[in-house]
């Protein structure tokens, strides 16, 4: 900071208790000469600094959310607790299939998988699974039931949602003119979006942004996507 008293400009540094410092020093000047005075403030002479370690909340929306259904359920030939699935994303019979592996067996019969409306994940980075690829992820929630017990509830898309339809959350839209596939994304860019997303005690999907608060799964029509009866937990 300069301050110029007659003849003399004043300059030299001194420091505040929270966010910056100002520098001033003594020199002489020519009254004779025109001297200009900067703008204040001082952009070199003033530094701010960052007194808040605020979170980082990730983008949910590089991270696709489609509706689809299930339409064949094997039990994987190399994992008991594993089925591998046949998903249709898309409409029309001739559309292709996902094939899809989950670690289901324990927690969701056979034929109740099967014909099932579903949330999935479609542009993860494919992975096998003992000897499998997996080419998208089935959305659950796990939590505690009314009596205390753990349980697991796939998440089922709005009523009204049609097959293949991008679902987003709140404050992140995506139009229907942008409803194309996304790039993949790294298993570690999707496990810090998984950490924010909850149940809420409406049975829906949020999104919990460290800014906007919680956001909801949903459709263009804003429906959201739901599951059957827990009313907290985590989803994955």
């Amino acid at each position: 900071m300069a301050l110029c008293l007659g003849r003399t400009c004043l300059k030299h540094t001194f420091k505040t208790s929270a966010s910056y410092s100002v520098k001033y020093s003594v020199f002489r000047v020519n009254t004779n000469q025109n001297i200009r005075l900067p703008d204040w403030p001082l952009k070199s002479s003033i530094r701010t600094y960052s007194t808040e370690n605020q979170p980082k909340t990730p983008n949910p929306s590089v991270v696709q959310f489609k509706t689809a259904v299930v339409e064949k359920v094997d039990y994987h030939p190399n994992a008991d607790s594993l089925y591998v699935s046949q998903v249709r994303v898309e409409g029309g019979p001739t559309s292709e299939l996902l094939t899809v592996c989950s670690g289901l067996v324990k927690y969701v019969p056979k034929d109740e998988l099967e014909g099932r409306r579903i949330v999935v994940v479609t542009n993860l980075k494919p992975s096998k699974l003992r000897g499998i690829k997996s080419e998208a992820m089935l959305l659950a929630a796990v939590g505690d039931d009314s009596a205390g017990n753990k349980k697991l509830e796939l998440v089922s898309p709005p009523k009204q949602a049609a097959l293949g339809e991008t679902l987003f959350f709140d404050k992140y839209p995506i139009s229907q003119s942008q409803q194309v596939p996304l790039k993949s994304i790294k298993s570690k860019v999707w496990q810090e979006v998984q950490k924010q997303l909850f149940v809420n005690v409406s049975h829906e999907v949020i999104f919990r942004d460290h800014e906007l608060g919680d956001l909801v799964l949903r459709n263009d029509a804003g429906d959201p996507a739901t599951v059957a009866s827990l009313t907290n937990g985590t989803v994955s």
